[in-house]
């Protein structure tokens, strides 16, 4: 009776921590620890080591393709020499692939798939409400709410950045905005999936509160990627035709209605994506550097590799992009492998016989793959989620 308590009390507690690393997964930055230690990482490698004793007995092969990736990036280190950026970077993508990923593949959530959605939905929601308060705080009460929690790599004296003349662009709960959009590439697609039956109020507050919080973002990046991954999904993806007109229609509305917001776009997206924009014109310098480097030596220079030789210039002290990042640190080889993994992730969501369920799962990861275009955080969670939910829906596709 004791070890029959004992081991609900361990499953209430895997649950309970299964719940509230869904709920961290915006905080990229507020409420860090140092550096390298982010809320999610702390949340779920606590959860993991709690999981240890119960291992899956067999894993699929590809989900272990990442391991010869972080290979490839330590080879240039053990013949060159480590230092404290490198060992930075080898434990940056390491932790993010056996805490984000590997780890729930051989120890799944212990709650419902359609709990994961409901919780999903909800931090959504919860998330896009605190971007419209900072929003609200920061632009006519002159209150920063960085100011007074935990975050990491806060400059309060830093630069605001501005949209529409004089309005402050909130950050959320990662240090840019930006980063922040990126949570919504899966928020989003699954808050939809998950009110398909709702009554139609419900999804009209859930919908309009995520994407008010979504576009006061500005997220250039993330609209770029989202109308990439619906146009690749059209193209490519097997589901119903029903399914993809109604998403094109559903689109097609969005972006029709914030049209008629005199020059949201232009004062915006435009702006941003202008070539006199500082931050794009510092995006091509860096990720040009990257790949000159690349030229030089293809089969990698190892992980961490462009932020110790640019220590002098912030600027070009990373790629930008993940995919060249990637080359530069673990070479053609590494990419090659990674881009597998990334492929045989993809065939696991075509094998899902829920066709909707394959289509919300396969818009959320090649949104985020194209995000992944401008920039090369791979600690960020959002990679891993997306390709770690295959397995987590396999044995749920009735939700």
């Amino acid at each position: 009776m004791n070890v029959s308590r004992n081991h609900r009390s361990s499953t209430g507690l895997k649950s309970l921590l299964d719940s509230l690393y869904i709920f961290s997964l915006p905080f990229l930055s507020a409420f860090g620890f140092f550096s390298f230690l982010s809320l999610p990482l702390l949340v779920s490698g606590f959860r993991n080591i709690l999981a240890l004793p119960n291992l899956a007995k067999s894993v699929k092969a590809y989900s272990l393709l990442p391991l010869l990736v972080i290979l490839f990036g330590l080879l240039p280190i053990i013949i060159f020499g480590v230092n404290s950026k490198t060992l930075n970077h080898v434990m940056a993508f390491s932790s993010s692939y056996l805490f984000y990923y590997l780890l729930f593949v051989v120890s799944p959530l212990k709650i419902t798939f359609k709990a994961l959605l409901k919780y999903i939905s909800l931090a959504t929601m919860l998330y896009a409400l605190y971007i419209i308060f900072e929003f609200v705080l920061r632009n006519y009460f002159a209150i920063d709410p960085a100011k007074y929690i935990p975050f990491i790599g806060y400059d309060p004296e830093g630069e605001d950045p501005i949209f529409f003349g004089n309005l402050i662009r909130p950050r959320g709960l990662s240090l840019e905005a930006g980063h922040s959009a990126m949570f919504f590439s899966i928020g989003i697609p699954f808050t939809l999936y998950y009110l398909r039956k709702f009554l139609i109020f419900k999804k009209a507050i859930f919908i309009g509160v995520s994407l008010l919080g979504y576009l006061l973002l500005i997220p250039t990046a993330s609209i770029v990627s989202t109308i990439l991954s619906i146009v690749f999904v059209g193209f490519f993806s097997n589901v119903k035709v029903k399914y993809k007109i109604s998403m094109l229609l559903l689109v097609f509305a969005f972006f029709s209605a914030f049209a008629f917001i005199p020059g949201y776009f232009s004062n915006t997206i435009g702006a941003r994506l202008s070539d006199t924009n500082s931050s794009s014109q510092g995006r091509i310098a860096a990720l040009n550097n990257a790949i000159d480097y690349v030229k030089e030596n293809p089969l990698g220079y190892g992980w961490g590799f462009l932020s110790s030789s640019s220590s002098e210039n912030v600027e070009l002290s990373g790629s930008l992009n993940l995919y060249v990042e990637l080359i530069v640190a673990s070479g053609v080889q590494g990419l090659l492998i990674f881009l597998a993994w990334l492929f045989f992730t993809y065939r696991e969501i075509k094998r899902l016989q829920n066709r909707l369920l394959s289509l919300t799962l396969t818009i959320s990861l090649i949104s985020i793959l194209f995000h992944y275009f401008f920039i090369h955080n791979y600690w960020f969670p959002y990679l891993w989620f997306a390709a770690l939910m295959p397995f987590i829906a396999r044995g749920e596709q009735h939700v």
